[in-house]
């Protein structure tokens, strides 16, 4: 696949999964992740009406995605674990990462926040 049919096919996704959003009634969309010690998932997904308010992920209706119909909640976890992966690949390892994404459906964005967890170590010698 060329990076332009690729980027096609990435739209078309989003595109998909913004319009049942945006049939839905839904403004936003938060997608929680956390990984670490090699294994990492997403934590939770949540749904919210122009209003700010909680409202329900319209999971009855199908997704065209990745040329079949699937769940709008699994079509929404496929895009995330993509871009983790396109972003931040390894993600999950050793000390691992955590953050958010935002799907914002009026401007049909996808915005990450991706925090990286890291041991330091700091080395004094001293003579005297």
């Amino acid at each position: 696949m060329t990076d332009t049919t690729e980027a096609d096919t990435n739209a078309a996704d989003n595109n998909a999964v913004f319009d049942v959003l945006a049939e839905a009634g839904i403004h936003t969309v938060t997608v929680a992740f956390d990984g670490y010690g090699d294994s990492g998932q997403i934590e939770g997904i949540d749904a919210f009406n122009a209003e700010n308010n909680p409202v329900a992920l319209p999971d009855n209706r199908p997704v065209r995605f990745q040329g079949q119909e699937t769940r709008l909640r699994e079509a929404i976890e496929t895009l995330a674990y993509a871009y983790l992966e396109a972003t931040h690949g390894g993600w999950e390892d050793n000390e691992g990462a955590y953050g958010t994404f935002v799907f914002t459906v009026s401007g049909r964005t996808i915005a990450l926040e991706h925090n990286e967890r890291f041991t330091d170590v700091a080395i004094h010698n001293h003579v005297f």
